[in-house]
């Protein structure tokens, strides 16, 4: 409704010879753009939903899917908001995977437990948009992404790019530091009880005592 509302108003000034305001222009620009990648994300799924496709299946995209930690864009929802967009997570693939060769060489993957699996497909799900907020075109993102960049009816590029940055260098921190957490929880020793010392060596149960 709202859209049908949008391209009525734009209609009626264009035939009216009235101006029209800039954010509207932008707004069904923006509109068009949604309807295109809703496009992509609906071919994306067919092309994924038939089974009997090698032209589909022999491209690199597909060939790389065996080796990445999240698989699909709806298992990526369930690690950082994308909107279940099928096109992003395509898209990303490939940062996806430098994330992984990059981060998670010192962790045995196949040893972790689900909780922490979970914790690491959240890190390198976080560290794969980071990096996408620098590498894809704003119009690219999905809506959740581009929405918080909106500065009310005006838009201005300089101030959109800042802010991915700026929202870039925030996720590169969580995803960073969550990592590190995570392996300083894998590399931390088991403890140990009943360690040798004076004190337990002294128990009246050893048949020997240690004099001090």
């Amino acid at each position: 409704m709202y859209d049908y509302k949008l391209f009525e108003t734009i209609r009626k000034r264009q035939t009216e010879q009235s101006d029209t305001y800039k954010y509207e222009l932008q707004a069904m620009q923006d509109t068009y753009l949604g309807y295109y990648y809703d496009a992509l994300d609906s071919l994306i799924r067919g092309l994924n939903a038939v089974d009997d496709l090698p032209e589909w299946q022999q491209t690199p995209a597909c060939k790389a899917l065996a080796a990445l930690l999240i698989r699909n864009a709806d298992e990526f929802q369930e690690f950082y908001g994308i909107d279940s967009s099928d096109y992003f997570f395509w898209s990303s693939i490939f940062i996806q995977r430098r994330v992984m060769d990059d981060y998670l060489t010192g962790i045995y993957l196949p040893a972790l437990e689900p909780e922490m699996l979970r914790r690491v497909k959240t890190a390198v799900a976080t560290l794969t948009v980071a990096f996408a907020l620098r590498q894809f075109d704003i119009s690219m993102l999905p809506r959740s992404l581009r929405n918080p960049n909106q500065d009310g009816a005006f838009r201005h590029a300089s101030s959109e790019q800042e802010a991915m940055y700026k929202l870039s260098d925030f996720l590169l921190g969580q995803g960073e530091a969550a990592l590190q957490q995570i392996v300083f929880e894998l590399n931390r020793p088991e403890p140990v009880t009943d360690l040798p010392s004076e004190t337990n060596l002294n128990k009246p149960r050893n048949k020997f005592f240690l004099l001090p």
